[in-house]
């Protein structure tokens, strides 16, 4: 089936305007993943929604989808909850592509960006929206509790039972936190982590007893690691590995960064990479860089003034510059002034406005840049020289 003609069923279907033979074709049509994503795009670019995602296990309740679809031709008197219904239940399908809807009773009428949603991934596959304004108990398909949330908190600690002696497996949840937005999780052996825009993390709900402490991050995160002796804690990124027995330190390994930073507050950390190990002091950081370590003395202050909800920046790159707003502030920012890229700026902000921020670059150096109307994009350029 041709993108168009699966557009034209979509829109016959909604419109509750579609015949039996057409109900079949898209009900086998929506089976391939290629045209979910085709149903997913299409809606995204003519229709505006905002629904909330609640618990819903994506297996069981695909099912609803073909259902709905089935049922639609049996509702044409009650079009209006017939299609909010129906259509809410086609978007369930859709979650493996990260576009998060709610199956229930009520429908806004609001722009949603599926790529804005922090998501936290059981162990058992299903995946809950978490909105860091609420305080609630997550369980998994079985309704066994996982976690508690306290608003911008995950609390492990305390919230699970501890693991026995003869327990062997890990099992493993994965938070991920959008551009434009923060998240901290308190581990079941009490560590701390602060988890940055644009990251995602991976970590055991509970640790075995005196059994190495592993996470796997890709991003950033800022770790207060609960100190024990027998149990080391490691932080693993694609290319350089954190090992600590209980300190403070920040760890960033932002893929389109090409650069992978453990820089440590207090205590002390090994780090490991390319087949090569070095230990760090306080005030230190380490970068791996085409398999080699190197470390030299920081501005602690610089590495984790994101904690605090601050952009620190110190003889940054412009160009490192824009990366980091574009994760603070969830844009796209297209730099058509490569030179401008690579002059360095030194400024500290806590409640500017993206506008602001970059008008006070402006002061420094000789720049225009224009927003898009929805403000999700931004371009720069050079000023024009007649």
């Amino acid at each position: 089936m041709s993108k168009n003609h699966l557009e034209i069923l979509i829109i016959k279907f909604l419109d509750g305007d579609i015949s039996e033979k057409e109900t079949a074709q898209l009900k086998t049509s929506l089976l391939r993943p290629e045209h979910q994503k085709i149903f997913e795009a299409f809606v995204n670019q003519h229709f505006e929604l905002q629904l909330l995602l609640q618990d819903i296990d994506i297996a069981k309740d695909y099912g609803k989808v073909l259902d709905a679809i089935n049922k639609k031709r049996m509702a044409r008197k009650k079009k209006a909850n017939a299609r909010a219904l129906v259509y809410a239940a086609i978007f369930i399908g859709l979650l493996s592509s990260s576009l998060a809807l709610y199956y229930g009773n009520f429908f806004k009428k609001e722009a949603i960006d599926s790529r804005n949603l922090i998501t936290l991934q059981l162990q058992d596959g299903s995946v809950k929206v978490l909105d860091q304004g609420v305080s609630r108990s997550i369980a998994n398909t079985k309704g066994k509790k996982v976690v508690t949330q306290q608003q911008n908190l995950l609390l492990y600690a305390d919230s699970v039972p501890s693991a026995t002696a003869n327990e062997e497996e890990l099992a493993f949840n994965e938070l991920t936190v959008p551009y434009g937005k923060k998240f901290q999780i308190k581990l079941s052996d009490g560590t701390h982590v602060y988890l940055n825009s644009g990251s995602k993390i991976k970590y055991p709900v509970r640790f075995l007893n005196n059994s190495k402490r592993e996470v796997f991050l890709d991003g950033e995160a800022y770790f207060e690691v609960k100190k024990n002796d027998r149990a080391p804690f490691v932080v693993n990124t694609e290319e350089l590995n954190t090992v600590v027995l209980g300190t403070k330190f920040n760890v960033s390994s932002y893929k389109n960064e090409f650069n992978t930073s453990t820089v440590l507050v207090e205590g002390a950390v090994r780090v490991e990479g390319g087949g090569k190990a070095t230990e760090i002091e306080p005030g230190e950081r380490a970068v791996i860089e085409d398999g080699s370590i190197s470390v030299d003395a920081v501005n602690v202050e610089k590495h984790i003034a994101w904690t605090k909800g601050k952009l620190f920046f110190v003889d940054d790159s412009f160009e490192l510059i824009l990366k980091e707003l574009e994760r603070h502030f969830n844009v796209r920012i297209e730099n058509d002034d490569q030179d401008l890229g690579k002059i360095p700026f030194t400024g500290t902000f806590e409640t500017e406005s993206l506008n602001a921020i970059l008008t006070t670059f402006q002061l420094h150096s000789d720049f225009n840049f224009s927003l898009s109307e929805n403000g999700k994009s931004i371009w720069i350029t050079k000023t024009y020289q007649p």
